[in-house]
């Protein structure tokens, strides 16, 4: 005998789960606990390596409308022997001016300029020539430990803007996640 279709009607339950000898349920698993297993799954394991990938869209309402020259990504943590480590990557030049805003820049390009793809793979980042995207690899323990730095750069280093983001607080493992940071 086969089972029966669902009713047009019909409602959706969510899921469940009870104990063995219990007749009560358990809502499901908050997702902040479930990044803490992963995360303490990560810091026993310290011979695998994991990556930051970051996208950088735009860089608006700037205090002026001089033109950045690139945005920076790096990471500093301090290893368990006390060693500080860090590594940095680096976008090329905006593509564009935001149209109604002059002190606003777009980064990226759909086709992306061989300008920026030297630049990118001279700095050491390898993001598939997208001038805009921005990879950081290290031992995950590390990563996870570790704050990364957001700089907008500019021809007067006096004018760079910095705004940093601690790993384990602001992200979490395996998700994609959007971040708007104040420089």
């Amino acid at each position: 005998m086969s089972p029966e279709p669902p009713h047009a009607n019909s409602s959706s339950s969510s899921t469940t789960s009870t104990s063995p000898g219990s007749s009560q349920s358990r809502p499901p698993p908050d997702p902040l606990q479930s990044t803490i297993k992963v995360a303490k799954a990560i810091m026993n394991a310290p011979t695998s390596n994991g990556q930051i990938v970051a996208t950088i869209l735009s860089a608006y309402d700037l205090p002026d409308g001089e033109v950045p020259t690139s945005v920076t990504m790096s990471y500093f943590a301090e290893t368990k022997s006390g060693i500080c480590v860090s590594n940095e990557v680096n976008t090329g030049p905006p593509a564009a001016k935001h149209r109604d805003h002059a002190n606003s820049f777009k980064f990226g390009s759909a086709a992306g300029s061989a300008k920026n793809a030297a630049a990118n793979s001279a700095s050491g980042n390898e993001s598939n020539n997208k001038p805009n995207q921005l990879i950081l690899s290290a031992p995950l323990p590390t990563l996870f430990e570790s704050t990364i730095v957001f700089k907008l750069n500019y021809a007067d280093t006096s004018k760079n803007l910095v705004s940093k983001c601690k790993v384990q607080t602001n992200l979490r493992v395996n998700e994609l996640q959007w971040l708007i940071l104040n420089l």
